[in-house]
């Protein structure tokens, strides 16, 4: 087979893959933190990024009300699955506090690496039961639907 006909089976190939990734839909996030889960929840969502499959997800770390830490990332890898450089990414994690009160921090980072990205918030508040924690990673102004869980009791 030939050079120039072997790489436009590849470019068409990756077109293809890229074109099913654009076409399934992001899952939400359907876990939550229960006072039975001593380790937290997490859970992803489809995302915009640098790669051909990239997800931004969320991991709520405590149990029950508590919420010890709110870790917010993105996970971005290429053609045939792997890792790819990630830069500037602004992460935002938000939920409700305990007696309905707003919580809400943000992390710009102005670096790159290679896989994720991401960011780690100390918490330690209890938060509303039923009310959700959520996270979303911005990438080139790009901003997808949150990855969120539900803070259960």
């Amino acid at each position: 087979m030939s050079s120039i006909r072997a790489r436009s089976l590849l470019v068409l190939a990756a077109a293809l893959i890229g074109l099913l990734a654009a076409t399934i839909p992001a899952a939400t996030a359907n876990a939550a933190v229960t006072a039975s889960d001593p380790e937290g929840a997490a859970g992803c969502t489809a995302a915009h990024g640098p790669g051909n499959w990239n997800n931004h997800c969320v991991r709520v770390n405590g149990a029950g009300l508590n919420v010890e830490s709110i870790e917010g990332w993105i996970d971005s890898k290429g053609v045939p699955g792997y890792p790819v450089t990630v830069c500037n990414v602004k992460i935002e994690v938000w939920g409700t506090e305990l007696g309905g009160y707003p919580y809400s921090n943000s992390f710009q980072h102005n670096t790159c690496a290679l896989g994720h990205l991401g960011a780690k918030f100390t918490v330690n508040k209890q938060f509303q039961p039923g009310s959700q924690v959520c996270s979303k990673a911005i990438w080139e102004g790009k901003q997808p639907q949150p990855a969120c869980v539900q803070i259960r009791y």
